[in-house]
């Protein structure tokens, strides 16, 4: 199992060293080897905390900021990220209604843009009640005439 484990340790090496990675994806990649070398290969990268999907899925919340939770949560899960890590690394990132703000107020400006920043927000996935409470606060109460 030794020259198994040692190739598949630097084909996963190889492969990390482009960009961080889930679990998941790493499992992927060495899914050629044998299952035994493959649970050693990820169980060695995980003791030296080189694959974290807690760490990875924190760094990818970050970069979807435009996104409502309901949005990051399901792209986690089809990276193969579980769900409690999810809802961690979401936790951790901007509140929802800052995301959501800077999200209405970098691309709308005119009251009349209401329906379309509302649109726009819940096919980012956003939550439906918050959608209707921010869009309150930037665009006042009520329907434009």
């Amino acid at each position: 199992m030794s020259d198994r484990f040692d190739e598949a340790m630097a084909s996963a090496l190889k492969y990390l060293s482009k960009r961080d990675r889930f679990e998941a994806e790493v499992r992927q990649h060495l899914a050629g080897f044998p299952p035994d070398v493959l649970e050693a290969t990820i169980d060695r990268l995980r003791q030296r905390r080189i694959i974290d999907d807690l760490r990875v899925a924190g760094l990818f919340v970050r970069t979807k900021n435009s996104l409502g939770n309901l949005a990051l949560m399901t792209l986690l899960a089809q990276r193969g990220v579980n769900e409690e890590v999810a809802a961690e690394a979401i936790a951790s990132a901007d509140p929802e209604e800052l995301r959501m703000e800077i999200a209405v107020k970098s691309k709308y400006k005119s009251p009349s843009d209401r329906f379309r920043a509302t649109r726009f927000l819940m096919s980012k996935g956003f939550d439906a009640e918050l959608v209707e409470t921010m869009i309150n606060r930037i665009f006042g109460e009520g329907e434009p005439e």
